[in-house]
This record gives structure tokens, sequence and C-alpha cells, in this order.
């Protein structure tokens, strides 16, 4: 007969290959777009496909004392609801969460072979977009509870949450939140499978993300274009402007962000970064594309790891206002528009950052030239909350188990707005934030994939602690306790 560890694996391999692969496949297939980049997503109706395969699939799965909902209200969009009952006495209260919508296509740069919409399998990796982010978390939620119950195993009661809109900084959930939350109640855990893996061989348990803000600055001189035979001399270039504020953010030759918006590390969270960054050594470099001869933003992986993980970086996302090369006439041009994108480290208020960096970039402005924001955004960042003991333990002893290294923690250099969002409102609660967007996953851009095998004992794992899940302390251990 198995014992435990050996059911768990024997559960996932057979529901991988007979439930979860088949839906993921049709999942992959359905362009749902997230609501801000898709100015049709209300009745194009590709959000409805979404939901209805995956709440038919929840509902196929037969689950004991489970309740389901589909929650849409107009100009918000959809959220499904789920609510599962405790078995075998267990009295603990966990709450899960996952996403069903995508970002755009990036159609015509996928490899051949490769397409969004179609899913491929190649050399044990799937390809299509929201596969990997964070199509697979659907089903990564529901087959812990589904092994518990086939297996006699007593389980907490479980409320789930997937929703449409995360890549849109998770529009309007808060309100379904509130909505919900005497249903709710107050979670003793909540497990998050929307982030990423340092490589493919280690459990990675996600300890910090980084915030985020979006500020989009147009800068002005003059009414309509001239002559640069005429201009140039006479009225400053607007994009020298730019360049000019742009240099009060950050040093335009290390790419150091300023004090302002910094914020420090503590002892504990840079000793787990240093740890990890023993394990991703050069492949942190590696994993990404650069030029045959372009170095790296620093020589010392350690410094890049803590850099990705907790520090403020610039970025400029894009540009109007600037005609294409073969259009680019002897102008000198009355405007130009920037869109930047700041990452911030967790613990900093991402909104009285933005109100920050307008009035340092609109203070004393050359030449008198007028600034304008436009389409601004924020996200806050989210420091977990130090594990309990028993949830770090538990956590080990899976990783040992099924990926046959103890668990590794990592900060993640985006965001997951609803996870601060969440933290906020359950201030002493448990988080697991982890996932499995590692080395050349390429979530957001072409080619995105999830390694087959490691997406599967993810899921392995997440059942043998959510077994496990009894006896752990609700307690949230704080920084200061650790």
């Amino acid at each position: 007969m198995e014992n435990l560890d050996q059911q768990i694996k024997s559960f996932v391999e057979k529901n991988w290959e007979e439930s979860v692969l088949p839906s993921l496949k049709d999942f992959i297939r359905i362009p749902n777009i997230t609501p801000t980049l898709d100015s049709t997503w209300e009745t194009n109706g590709n959000a409805e496909k979404a939901v209805k395969l995956v709440y038919d699939w929840v509902e196929k799965q037969n689950l004991k004392g489970a309740k389901m909902e589909i929650l849409k209200e107009p100009g918000k969009p959809h959220t499904i609801f789920i609510e599962i009952d405790a078995q075998g006495g267990n009295t603990k209260n966990v709450m899960l969460y996952a996403h069903m919508d995508k970002m755009p296509p990036s159609e015509g740069e996928w490899d051949e072979g490769l397409s969004p919409y179609e899913p491929v399998i190649k050399d044990g990796l799937m390809y299509g977009r929201g596969c990997a982010d964070d199509g697979y978390g659907v089903y990564a939620c529901i087959l812990p509870i589904k092994a518990c119950q086939e297996m006699g195993i007593p389980h907490p009661r479980c409320v789930i949450v997937f929703e449409s809109a995360e890549e849109s900084a998770s529009l309007h959930l808060t309100y379904y939140i509130e909505k919900l939350k005497d249903r709710i109640k107050t979670p003793d855990l909540i497990v998050c499978l929307d982030s990423g893996a340092g490589d493919y061989d280690h459990l990675w348990i996600t300890s910090t993300l980084r915030g985020c803000m979006n500020i989009g600055m147009k800068v002005s001189l003059m009414e309509k274009g001239v002559h640069s035979g005429d201009g140039s001399g006479v009225v400053p270039d607007s994009f020298r402007i730019c360049r000019v504020l742009l240099d009060r953010l950050e040093d335009p030759k290390t790419g150091v962000v300023i004090d302002e918006f910094q914020s420090p590390l503590s002892e504990k969270r840079e000793k787990q970064l240093r740890e990890s960054a023993k394990i991703l050594g050069k492949t942190l470099v590696e994993d990404m594309p650069l030029l045959e001869g372009c170095k790296p933003f620093h020589p010392d992986v350690t410094e890049m790891v803590i850099n990705k993980s907790w520090k403020a970086m610039l970025c400029i996302t894009g540009a109007e206002s600037l005609p294409n090369l073969e259009n680019a006439g002897n102008v000198l041009r009355p405007t130009t528009t920037l869109k930047m994108s700041m990452r911030l480290p967790p613990p900093l208020n991402p909104y009285k950052a933005m109100e920050k960096a307008k009035e340092i970039l609109s203070k004393d402005v050359p030449h008198n030239a007028k600034v304008e924001f436009i389409g601004n955004f924020c996200a806050p960042g989210l420091e977990c909350p130090m594990l309990s003991p028993e949830l770090e333990k538990s956590l080990d002893d899976s990783a040992k188990t099924f990926m046959g290294h103890p668990a590794l923690y990592m900060g993640e250099g985006g965001s997951i707005p609803f996870m601060a969002m969440l933290h906020e409102m359950y201030p002493s609660t448990q988080i697991i934030v982890t996932g499995i967007l590692g080395p050349g996953n390429n979530a957001h851009g072409p080619n995105e994939m999830l390694n087959i095998d490691y997406t599967k004992k993810l899921m392995m794992c997440i059942t043998k602690v959510f077994a496990d899940y009894k006896q752990a302390n609700k307690l949230a251990y704080s920084l200061n306790h650790s």
C-alpha cells in the first residue's frame, strides 16, 4: 500500500493527465485579455468563456461541501467565489487565490511553431498565453482539496477567489471582498499561486513583492512643431527637458534611484536574499536575453538579487510625440511624452511616492516648460509576515519530499496588488506566496511557458502542506519576533 507521499504523487500525476491538462489547453485558447488592456472586454465574450470553463471544471470535481457562485456587476470584472466546508473536524480557515485574466498576446513575436492561443507541448514545456500566469493556479488551488477528500484526510474550511483583473491591478476586487467578508471570515492562512521561482529544482516562497508606480509625463514648449533650422537654438528641445527631469529621479550614469524612493532592508530579509543569490548564481543574468558583449546592471549577483527584490528601479516603458524614423523630418517637436515605471521597495507607500515624484518633476522646470501628468497608476508592494515554525517546517518537508531540497525564500520584483490589500485587511494571517514563473517563463511576453514537471511537483508540495495544515499555529510571526 502506498504511503501518503506516494499517494499524493500518484494523485497529482493522474489528475494532471486526465483532468488538468485538457482543461488548461482549452483555457489557453481563450483570449481573455485583462480589462485595462482590452477596451471590448465587456462585450467580446472572452471573459465569460474563461469563467465558464473554470466554473464547469471545478463543478466536475464534485467536492464535498462546495458552494460556488459567479460575481458580476455592471462595469466590474467577473470573480468566482467558492466556499468549501471543513472535513474531518479541521477547524482552520484557508483562503486561496488565483486569476484568470491574461496579458496581450505579443502577436508576431512568438517563435516559429508557437502561438499565444494554441497550446504547444515541447521538450517538457507547455507554451501558450496565460498557462503559467496564472491559468495553472486555478487548478493548483482545487487539487489539494480534492486530494484530501479522496484520501480521507481532514482539511480546513476553504474560501477560494478566482478573479478576472489581476493584470489590471485587481480592479474592483476590493469591492467584492468587502461584500463577502462575513462569509470569508478571518483566514488563518492565505495561499497565492501567482508568483515566481528562482529555478526548477527548489520550492520557492516569495517573501516580498515590490510596489509599482506608473507616470505619464508630457513636456511641452510650443503649440506646434517648427522647422529645426529655424527653431533649434531658439526654443529648447522638449526631449532634453525630459532628460533633465528624469535625472532628478535617478543617477543617469549608475541607474541608482534617489533616496526618497528607497527603504532600509532588514537583516532577516537580507539574509534570505543572500541565501537565494547563492542558488541563483549566474543564471539570474543568463535568463535575460542580453545581446552579445552587453553587461548586466551590476557585476555582483547578490547585489542584483537585492536590486530586483527590494530597491527602487526606473524604466521608460513608452513614448508619444515621437514619429517613426521614416517619418521623422527636420522638425523641432512641440512636445514629448514619456511613460515611466518605477518599481518600489515593498514597505514604501506608492501613493505618497507618486505625489513626491510629481513634486520633483514639476518644480523649477528648465525654461519654464509645461509639465502634465497623465495615465498615472499605483500598486502597493508586500512584505509577508514571517511564517510560524510549524508552517515553515511543513514547507521544508514537502520541498524535500518532492523536490529533494529545503524550501527557499526570495523577493519578487513584480507586484500582486490584491495580496497587499489582503494583508492590510488580515494583518495577523499567515501568507504563502509561490508560483511557477521560473527561468525562461517569459510571462507577459512572447513564448510564455510552464515547466510541466515543476508545475506538478509544486502541486504535490501544496497538497502535502495542505494535508499537514491541522495544528499549525494561527499566529503570524512578526519580523520583530523573528
